[in-house]
């Protein structure tokens, strides 16, 4: 098993009601599973659509974790 590091931003903080959040995975999971994961502890964060994820600041939605990853999850940016 390893944990890793999971930072929440903007409205993703709000429906989780955390900024952080250390999560433990099997060895060797991606990142799909990671949302899994986060899905079934806090369900309101399926509501956001085209989340952009950061694996140690680099974008990714495939690449396998590792022990100590820090994963950052943010909403698309909107304006006018």
């Amino acid at each position: 098993m390893m944990k890793v590091k999971v930072k929440l931003f903007s409205v993703l903080r709000d429906a989780a009601g955390v900024k952080e959040a250390l999560v433990e995975l099997r060895d060797g999971a991606k990142v799909s599973e990671l949302l899994e994961e986060l899905y079934s502890r806090w369900p309101k964060l399926r509501d956001e659509k085209d989340v952009i994820v950061l694996v140690n600041g680099k974008p990714s939605s495939s690449l396998e974790l590792k022990e100590g990853d820090e994963v950052a999850l943010i909403p698309p940016v909107s304006g006018g």
